[in-house]
């Protein structure tokens, strides 16, 4: 499980990773296992912007992470298809737009409108 940990650059301790991700305006260092790797949706996102915007390529631990989409919620294929208006290579799949905008109209199906009085 990820964790806070000290302000450090990219290192490759063994069977770990630590690594930073830019969230909004606030740095967080996190440990990822790299025997295990298992990204929230959100940090996969992050990720990929950020190596993006550095000029790098992404790692193939943020591509196996992305091709979980189908099972992420509303608020996380939201932002994934927001990544994709600046970054569209992070939609990998041909009809990938339209497979999350599916699955966001699903969401919508199961909301429920309270009347407040």
């Amino acid at each position: 499980m990820p964790r806070l940990v000290s302000f450090s650059p990219l290192v490759n301790y063994s069977n770990r990773l630590e690594s930073s991700f830019l969230l909004g305006r606030m740095d967080v260092f996190e440990v990822i296992d790299v025997k295990n790797p298992s990204f929230t949706p959100t940090q996969t996102v992050n990720m990929f912007v950020r190596y993006k915007k550095e000029g790098n390529s992404v790692p193939l631990m943020v591509w196996d992470s992305l091709r979980n989409y189908p099972n992420w919620n509303q608020i996380e294929l939201t932002g994934l298809l927001n990544a994709s208006g600046y970054f569209p290579d992070i939609l990998f799949e041909p009809g990938m737009e339209e497979k999350i905008q599916t699955l966001l109209q699903g969401f919508q199906k199961r909301t429920v409108e309270i009347p407040i009085r």
